[in-house]
């Protein structure tokens, strides 16, 4: 993930398999036709409807909350053009060779996609680093898949003043600290999943951060080994998340986990 603050942009790139032009297309275009402006007019009404997501199908489309513009860059491994899908949260969309644009990159491996949100003016808080890093951390940091973020860093070192006055012989010349700025690539998203860790290695603050973020409900538990506690014996309990399934089946070894 990457910002940019003088061109307002934001944008996020892999490299996966990346799609054709007929896979940008369907996978795309077809939303694009079906309702996303119908989207945007309903969320800026006063719509009590909660199931606007579910009748526009948005969730890529979602990034026209934060922007006017998106652009998707993709080269699928099967084709040797690469590929530029753009639409401006209308009804319409364009696809077109990526390598007739000026501001056409190529992908370091031989496949990805690169989306590039150009944002809105008021919302130019998504290029802020420190934001954008706490978003990662809060929402993807148990995604198996390394995250990296475009980041500046700041070292100092020790350099001759060269405005000092010239030191006297056997002396050492007078030094100052110079700040110097850097840009590299920062993984957010170091820690190993929770429920692949040791029980022992898990603090209360980790597993509560963990369970507000995923689940989003009040904690009642503060220790994995007290789930075995938590549950009656004798019962069925329905789990609608897979993740928390894992996690209890893991740490409970008297329960029994069946697939619906």
């Amino acid at each position: 993930m990457k910002a940019d603050k003088e061109k307002n942009t934001l944008t996020i790139e892999d490299s996966g398999v990346g799609m054709t032009k007929t896979e940008l297309v369907n996978n795309l275009g077809r939303i694009a036709q079906s309702g996303t402006k119908k989207f945007m007019e309903a969320l800026s009404g006063n719509s009590d409807d909660m199931n606007l997501i579910g009748q526009f199908g948005v969730g890529f489309y979602s990034g026209y909350l934060v922007a006017d513009r998106i652009t998707v860059v993709s080269k699928s491994a099967s084709d040797d053009t690469q590929w530029r899908w753009e639409s401006s949260a209308g009804s319409s969309f364009t696809v077109k060779d990526d390598t007739t644009f000026d501001d056409h990159e190529a992908f370091a491996s031989s496949s990805g996609t690169r989306i590039t949100l150009h944002l809105k003016e008021d919302c130019d808080e998504y290029t802020d680093e420190f934001k954008l890093r706490d978003m990662l951390k809060r929402y993807s940091s148990f995604i198996l898949f390394p995250i990296e973020l475009w980041s500046e860093k700041t070292d100092y070192k020790q350099e001759v003043d060269p405005e000092a006055p010239a030191p006297a012989e056997g002396e050492k010349p007078k030094m100052k600290t110079v700040t110097v700025k850097s840009t590299d690539w920062e993984q957010v998203n170091s820690q190993k999943p929770i429920w692949l860790r040791s029980p022992k290695d898990v603090n209360e603050t980790e597993y509560t951060e963990f369970y507000k973020s995923t689940f989003r409900v009040r904690v009642y538990l503060t220790r994995l080994q007290d789930l075995p506690n938590i549950f009656q014996k004798d019962c069925i309990y329905f789990c609608l998340c897979p993740s928390l399934s894992l996690i209890v089946t893991k740490f409970c070894a008297q329960f029994q986990l069946y697939s619906l």
